[in-house]
């Protein structure tokens, strides 16, 4: 049965041949014609693939070029938060009392991403080491942050690493001010941030204070090391003694320094350039 079903189609492609072969040259053209279009779609679908196969490996990308693209990208969003978060309180009366008093400018500087490599077990919440070191720039009082607000600052130096003292530490007191009401005063450790890293206490504030809970706590930009309007923290609650000359605040810390894994140093101008 096979067989003859074989033979039959031999036979047929043998006589269509023949038939083709002695065909006039007008017909012979529009029979190629009607075959070539019929098997047209076949070959535009197998361009198709092969034209959309070829843009797909040309558009990719290695894995490693877009890890370090995503890295760079990360790391620019960081200081463009960063410094959008300390230009933002800056305002032309700070210029024009800097001015008046003859104050030197805030420092400047660039910023230079490090990592955590290291902690004190004894003073966990107090001090932290990083990957960077005089070699790399970093100097001592130097300002250590993140875009969620102040770390601390350089307290210690070594050619390939640095000890920063954190906000909290008795060794790290911060010049402040209240963003909503201008008020400045001093934050400090107190009694109570060694059971919670993330209280401190700002003191120096004046007895009529009119700073309430929620209200923003930055860098006043009164200190030669922290330039101004670096988030801080957020006022938790407010004291006020009777017969006191001054108030006293709680404050909550922005930074969780427990989760920390890299920080930012900003590195002076005159390091910069040696």
């Amino acid at each position: 049965m096979h067989r003859s079903s074989y033979q039959i189609a031999c036979a047929t492609v043998a006589v269509l041949t023949l038939v083709l072969l002695n065909l006039p040259p007008r017909t012979a053209e529009r029979v190629k014609g009607w075959v070539g279009h019929s098997f047209l779609p076949f070959f535009g679908i197998k361009k198709g693939i092969q034209y959309i196969g070829g843009k797909t490996i040309d558009s990719t990308l290695p894995r490693a070029e877009l890890i370090r693209e995503l890295n760079a990208l990360h790391q620019t969003n960081q200081i463009l938060k960063m410094d959008l978060a300390r230009l933002d309180g800056i305002s032309s009366e700070n210029a024009r009392l800097r001015t008046q008093l003859q104050m030197r400018p805030g420092p400047q500087g660039y910023m230079r991403l490090a990592r955590v490599v290291g902690r004190d077990p004894a003073n966990w919440w107090r001090t932290l080491q990083i990957d960077l070191g005089e070699r790399d720039g970093v100097r001592i009082n130097q300002a250590v942050w993140t875009p969620e607000g102040l770390v601390g600052r350089v307290q210690q130096v070594n050619p390939h690493r640095a000890l920063v003292a954190l906000v909290g530490d008795p060794a790290c007191r911060v010049s402040v001010k209240i963003r909503e009401t201008e008020e400045c005063g001093i934050l400090t450790a107190a009694p109570f941030t060694a059971f919670d890293p993330r209280l401190v206490q700002l003191i120096h504030l004046p007895a009529d204070t009119t700073a309430t809970p929620g209200n923003l706590i930055v860098t006043s930009g009164l200190s030669e090391f922290f330039p101004a309007d670096i988030p801080v923290g957020k006022i938790v609650s407010l004291s006020r003694s009777r017969g006191s000359v001054q108030a006293t605040a709680r404050v909550h810390l922005a930074v969780d320094s427990a989760r920390l894994q890299e920080v930012w140093v900003m590195i002076q101008p005159e390091v910069a350039q040696r």
